[in-house]
């Protein structure tokens, strides 16, 4: 049943949260401890979309919509079905990462309340989710959408590829008409130096007071001069954790004084690299498992540098992120150095003027830390 939080919202706009606890009673949100994927996925995401439909049919005491915004396939259902309903709602879909789809055998489809006419073969019916012999639900938020978007302009051109379609160009090439890139941003408010300590590019002793906190988080000596570089990523192989963790031990050795602080979740053969890292590094190298919306704030706060490393990058949320509390971004990406990077700069200047932070992180900050 969906639940209202709108009283417990700081901003005036309504949350309705679905709960359904056998189907979202879960220790994990898509995987259980051992990194598996719940069987019963497509019925879990089903359901909350079929929720979705239901609100913008209209219920009493919500205000029915006038547009509905799906993000990436565990969404996608949600566009075909208000299509199947007759709802006159307008739609947006947009596509955080194409390389994850939702793709399940045809013959669920019945059990998602997907029509017949939708699951036959993808030649003879253009709206149909039929995707190499299999449904996709991210192909049915692309086709059932009124737009299309992604999270910058450069990706919504990549993934008209082969090389970042992931076999979905075709279908992306028979919508590019209603594609397009809209560049992602971050709460500057939610992130705000201001928050942690108050600080700028002018006066950063704020900055190193970060620095201390987050070496004290992770376990790690509290050195002013000691280069702290940080990761904060999910430990996946788009991530370049496998490449990252194997370069990692030769860094640690090269450079005796580096410390690292590490805070992610994903593929079970990572988690254990890393923490066999910080064993092997016990005074130099901490590790959380997880997701921790604190430590993720004294990550970026408390760095000097931040390491994202990843095979392709849609965007670059957490590049922005560092940016933000004056961390300089360091970023792998095998082939095409900087390019995603570029894209990712602040477009307008922050009301705290911590803009100068951001851009002389890199240059001053450094030069006065670790000369």
């Amino acid at each position: 049943m969906p639940r209202s939080c709108a009283d417990a919202c700081p901003t005036a706009l309504p949350v309705l949260l679905l709960r359904c606890d056998a189907l979202y009673a879960r220790t994990g949100l898509y995987q259980d401890a051992q990194g598996r994927d719940y069987p019963d996925n497509a019925v879990r995401f089903a359901t909350r979309s079929a929720a979705a439909v239901r609100i913008a049919q209209g219920v009493h005491g919500v205000k029915k919509p006038d547009l509905v915004h799906a993000h990436d396939w565990h969404t996608g259902l949600t566009l075909l079905l208000m299509k199947h309903a007759g709802i006159q709602a307008k739609s947006v879909f947009t596509i955080h990462n194409l390389a994850f789809q939702g793709n399940y055998a045809l013959s669920v489809g019945p059990s998602l309340s997907v029509p017949d006419k939708w699951l036959v073969h993808a030649f003879s019916e253009p709206k149909s989710i039929e995707f190499y012999g299999a449904l996709s639900l991210m192909k049915a938020g692309i086709v059932h959408s009124d737009r299309v978007t992604t999270v910058s302009e450069m990706y919504a051109r990549e993934i008209l590829t082969p090389r970042f379609g992931y076999l979905m160009e075709g279908v992306l090439q028979s919508c590019k008409d209603k594609l397009s890139g809209v560049l992602n941003g971050i709460d500057d408010v939610l992130w705000n130096p201001a928050v942690a300590r108050n600080y700028s590019f002018d006066d950063m002793r704020g900055k190193h007071a970060c620095k201390r906190a987050l070496q004290r988080v992770f376990g790690l000596p509290a050195d002013p001069f000691a280069p702290l570089m940080t990761i904060g990523s999910r430990m996946t192989g788009q991530k370049l954790a496998d490449v990252v963790l194997d370069a990692l031990p030769r860094l640690l050795e090269r450079h005796p004084r580096l410390q690292l602080a590490v805070i992610g979740k994903g593929k079970a053969y990572l988690e254990k690299g890393f923490r066999t890292l910080a064993r092997e590094f016990p005074d130099r190298v901490g590790v959380h498992i997880g997701y921790d919306e604190r430590r993720a704030h004294a990550l970026h706060a408390g760095a000097d540098i931040l390491l994202h490393a990843s095979r392709f990058e849609p965007c670059g949320l957490t590049q922005l992120y560092a940016m933000r509390y004056g961390t300089a971004a360091g970023r792998i990406a095998p082939g095409r150095p900087g390019r995603h990077d570029r894209r990712c700069i602040a477009k307008r200047p922050s009301s705290d003027g911590c803009d100068d932070a951001r851009r002389a992180a890199s240059r001053r900050v450094f030069a006065r830390r670790h000369e």
